[in-house]
């Protein structure tokens, strides 16, 4: 192992136990998958909370992997054999995904951007946040519909080339 790979290995595990222990901590993003309200490169303040705690709309932060974090809305939370479950997606991309709730990390309270700190929980930040939580909501509901509706049309036109699509007289 080089120096530069064991040294962010123990910053990662610093940062991991203080986010431990102070149930917070500042993560930097990466990706624009929560655009406009939040921007590869900005900071955000995530609190540590289970995912049976959250609510629709939060924005989370959750694992998919050993080094791979994620920064989505929570469209749905729900339960399934006794486990908890979130279907998440980004404000800025298409399609949603369903995790574990053990994955999540936390809930997103407060984005820095250019020195400026913004609270997604006050003021027209909350508001714009809670909008952009219904359109992204509503987005997910019509492709969802938009999808199960292809997927009977497909069905229908190789149902009627087969011949059972056809009225008898």
């Amino acid at each position: 192992m080089d120096l530069d790979s064991q040294t962010a290995r123990i910053a990662r595990a610093l940062r991991e136990e203080h986010f431990c222990r102070t149930g917070a901590g500042w993560f930097r993003l990466l990706s624009n998958s929560m655009r406009p309200l939040i921007r590869a490169g900005d900071r955000v303040l995530v609190q540590r909370l289970g995912a049976a705690d959250l609510k629709r709309g939060d924005i989370i932060l959750f694992r998919t992997g050993a080094d791979i974090a994620v920064t989505h809305r929570a469209l749905k939370i729900f339960r399934m054999n006794d486990e908890t479950f979130v279907l998440q997606k980004g404000d800025g991309g298409p399609g949603a995904g369903v995790i574990h709730g053990s994955c999540v990390v936390g809930r997103i309270t407060v984005v820095q951007r250019n020195g400026k700190v913004i609270d997604l929980h006050t003021g027209w930040p909350r508001l714009r946040n809670f909008l952009l939580g219904v359109k992204n909501m509503a987005l997910y509901r019509v492709e969802e519909y938009l999808f199960v509706l292809g997927k009977r049309l497909r069905q229908s036109r190789i149902l009627g080339r087969l011949g059972f699509g056809k009225q008898m007289n």
